[in-house]
This record gives structure tokens, C-alpha cells and sequence, in this order.
């Protein structure tokens, strides 16, 4: 059986998040956006 765990985005997750957004768009399966934002996102 597979485990999932769910943990609070912080600051260190933004490069791998924006790496898989990236890559959604280069499918067009992600987002109607062209482009990836520019630096990291704001993590609250």
C-alpha cells in the first residue's frame, strides 16, 4: 500500500513546484498560461 503525505508548502518546495507548473504548460495540460511566473511565489 502507498503512502501520501500532505505537509504545508514552504519556501524550499517553490523550485520543484514551478519545474512541474513548467511542464504543464509545455503539455497544455496544466493552464491556459504561457509562461511560468518569475521567481519563486509567495508561500503564506
Amino acid at each position: 500500500m502507498n503512502t501520501i503525505t500532505v505537509a504545508a508548502m514552504r519556501d524550499k518546495h517553490a523550485e520543484p513546484v514551478l519545474e512541474i507548473y513548467r511542464l504543464g504548460i509545455a503539455t497544455g495540460d496544466a493552464t491556459f498560461e504561457t509562461e511560468a511566473p518569475d521567481g519563486s511565489p509567495a508561500i503564506a
